[in-house]
């Protein structure tokens, strides 16, 4: 039984115009005609359907009698995909497919198993339509040269394996997600990133810092945690205390906003800019882990490696080769 899917992706659009294959689909402008068998809700609409020029990740396989089986891939995949999205180098903040719609198309077949036509299923968001039909500004454009590094982070995440992954990355992977919510930077006056901020760091300290059992006597948050991203973020040694200051004063922001020591309006324009940073350096971090534990698998703790790292030459290199 071959199902076929399409999954609109809410905030993407694409500078080419030609299919491109990722995992088990590709990314496609389907045609108004195409759409229309797929949902009829929109019938008068062509025009504005072809001005926003939805992008759908739509793929086909050939699964089993059991539907939840094909389902649980689709979703696996387009999951797959968005998070590859997530991870793309400038870290977009792009709405969850399934805040919008999906489409699978299942084949209807009788007793003796002979096909009777098809019929569809469809998932529907909060978005509902809208964003199918409608989009047109604060959507992100990916060009060859992004599109590269979302399928390099594609490879990545398809390798992943949460049981076998460093301490801290599996839940780093769901904070990125939860904090491209639109409730998380929504504002009537622009986007907001200080709720962002606070749980990307919450999740890079998961990552870089030791647990309680592994960390050693006296051991201070703050410059433990600029010294392992300075580490981990560069090769070279000549700038690594510069650096390693550089990120305790991001980790001391995240401490001061969360423990009500500073109000937001008391932020410098330096404070202001480091919130981007945060989830900057979660997107870095997890696709730096995912690469190091494939050739790190005795270490249980990604902190334990880098602690080695800041006080060892060779250690720092071998991050990097």
């Amino acid at each position: 039984m071959i199902v076929q899917w399409y999954a609109h992706l809410p905030g993407v659009a694409l500078q080419s115009s030609r299919e491109l294959s990722f995992g088990a689909g590709k990314l496609a402008h389907v045609p108004f005609d195409e759409w229309h068998q797929l949902d009829d809700a929109f019938s008068f609409n062509e025009s504005h359907y072809k001005q926003s020029r939805p992008v759908f990740y739509t793929g086909e396989a050939d699964f089993p009698e059991d539907l939840d089986i094909a389902r649980e891939f689709i979703h696996k995949s387009i999951h797959m995909l968005y998070l590859a999205f997530l991870l793309e180098q400038e870290v977009p903040l792009l709405p969850a497919p399934e805040m919008s719609v999906t489409y699978l198309r299942i084949p209807r077949v009788i007793d003796d198993n002979t096909p009777a036509g098809s019929y569809y299923e469809r998932e529907i968001g909060p978005f509902e339509r809208e964003w199918i039909v409608f989009e047109r500004s604060g959507r992100t454009t990916f060009d060859d040269a992004r599109l590269s590094s979302v399928r390099w982070a594609y490879s990545q995440v398809a390798a992943f394996d949460p049981d076998n992954a460093f301490s801290g990355v599996a839940a780093g992977l769901d904070t990125l997600e939860l904090t491209a919510r639109p409730e998380f930077w929504w504002h009537n006056e622009g986007i907001d990133l200080i709720n962002g901020f606070v749980h990307c760091m919450a999740a890079l300290e998961h990552i870089l810092l030791p647990s309680h059992d592994e960390a050693p006597t006296g051991m201070k948050l703050t410059p433990t945690f600029g010294q392992h991203a300075a580490v981990i973020t560069k090769a070279s040694r000549k700038d690594l205390q510069q650096r390693a200051k550089h990120f305790s004063a991001l980790y001391r922001l995240r401490s001061r906003l969360v423990h009500g020591e500073m109000g937001l309006t008391q932020l410098t324009d330096q404070e202001w800019s480091f919130l981007d940073e945060g989830r900057e350096l979660l997107r870095y971090v997890l696709l730096k882990a995912m690469e190091l534990r494939k050739v790190n698998k005795d270490y249980d703790s990604l902190s334990l490696l880098l602690a080695q790292a800041f006080k060892n030459d060779d250690v720092h290199r071998s991050l990097f080769s």
